[in-house]
């Protein structure tokens, strides 16, 4: 294998002619409608396929939210205590955890927090908390891919570690999850940041909730795309001109643990289908 890595751009994708097309076409619109503070907010995405049929679609983003869910040290049961259902920002407080225990919804009045958190199997009520080793004082949070091998909730590598895996968060709305030919959790896919010049192979590992960016995005694909502080809180420095391709039927099986490398190949070979980068770059 070439020496690639997860951040770099495949050199031999930039040898296709500066005049390439774009390879795909207008497929469908989505619609995202969410509630934040109170305030209803609409956003619209144009969602473009290939020519040829489910190999791959793409839409643009010029922002992405940030997800630290697999993380083992993404929310602390301190930063819980302290905050009580608050997120500020970074500089006001000192946090302990990547992201606020908030916005996994714990404790927080109409939220499924279990969906995010693993529940103490003693107290139902209440989220597990590590009572010892490295991340002791932290709670386990969960993403949708998984090693279905590993029964224990609590073991961390049961889950898709934002904080070195680059991945994905796939919309929950039904208007997009249930078309045909949108992907599935461990599908592989390519984002390209024209702003930074870097661009990265990620893997479809979780599922966002309503307010959810459609560019989320774990901690480790969002400094693979150029991000030197991504921040599951207020974002960080994640603005950007953003190409992301998925590839639909690339699950493997089982769909986790995958390695990086795999990764990586995966999104190479479909890479050559769709005719290189200049394909989705040259598509506005």
């Amino acid at each position: 294998m070439n020496n690639l890595t997860l951040c770099g751009i495949i050199s031999i994708f930039f040898s296709h002619s500066a005049l390439a097309e774009c390879g795909f076409t207008d497929w469908f619109e989505y619609e995202q409608v969410y509630k934040e503070d109170g305030v209803i907010h609409k956003k619209t995405y144009e969602i473009k396929k290939h020519k040829i049929p489910h190999l791959a679609y793409l839409f643009k983003v010029n922002t992405l939210g940030v997800n630290a869910d697999g993380a083992p040290n993404a929310y602390s049961d301190e930063d819980h205590k302290n905050l009580q259902g608050k997120c500020p920002s970074k500089n006001n407080f000192l946090y302990k955890g990547l992201d606020c225990p908030a916005n996994a919804g714990y404790k927080i009045k109409g939220m499924k927090w279990w969906s995010v958190l693993v529940v103490d199997s003693k107290d139902t009520s209440a989220a597990f908390i590590r009572t010892s080793g490295e991340y002791k004082g932290y709670y386990v949070s969960k993403t949708a891919l998984q090693d279905r091998k590993i029964s224990d909730e609590t073991d961390k590598n049961k889950w898709v570690n934002s904080d070195n895996v680059p991945y994905w968060t796939f919309p929950a709305s039904k208007n997009f999850s249930l078309k045909e030919s949108t992907g599935m959790i461990g599908d592989i896919g390519y984002a390209i940041n024209q702003k930074t010049g870097k661009s990265s192979a990620f893997i479809i590992a979780d599922v966002g909730g309503p307010s959810t960016e459609f560019g989320e995005v774990s901690l480790q694909l969002a400094r693979n795309l150029g991000s030197k502080n991504p921040d599951p809180i207020r974002g960080g420095d994640v603005n950007g001109d953003y190409y992301f391709t998925v590839f639909p039927n690339t699950k493997l099986a089982p769909a986790w643990p995958v390695t990086n490398s795999t990764i990586i190949d995966i999104a190479q070979d479909r890479l050559e289908k769709v005719g290189g980068i200049k394909a989705i770059t040259t598509c506005q």
